[in-house]
């Protein structure tokens, strides 16, 4: 980490962290999954995160940048899963028209995480 960047919610547990970060000459609030084999389920503390990292651009009025290698909702945590990526979707709205979001898909996005991909203004598909 440089000081530049600052953590949105460091000590959560999960494959997914999220961060103040400079990108070229501009401050964005960025949310990445770890690139990890195969793609981790989506878990309710990560979706903390997620949130966190979205809530973050627009009370900074910042662009908001996620990676996303998602498993989809983990079917273990049942509903509370479900509930997670819904409230990752009410963030990801509350920034439309107010700060760019951008979606880059680094690995699979299925589930919940694939409907998110609606609400950017930019999806960025990787080989």
């Amino acid at each position: 980490m440089t000081i530049d960047e600052l953590a949105v919610a460091a000590g959560l547990p999960g494959p997914i962290s999220a961060r103040v970060r400079t990108l070229g000459d501009r401050r964005v609030s960025w949310v990445e999954f770890d690139a990890v084999e195969p793609a981790a389920p989506l878990t309710q503390s990560m979706t903390h995160v997620w949130e966190a990292a979205a809530r973050t651009a627009l009370e900074e009025r910042i662009p908001f940048v996620m990676v996303i290698n998602s498993a989809g909702a983990d079917i273990g945590e049942g509903i509370a899963a479900l509930d997670g990526w819904g409230r990752v979707a009410r963030a990801l709205t509350r920034c439309s028209g107010q700060v760019p979001t951008m979606a880059i898909v680094d690995g699979p996005a299925v589930s919940g995480p694939a409907l998110l991909l609606g609400l950017v203004d930019f999806t960025v598909m990787t080989t």
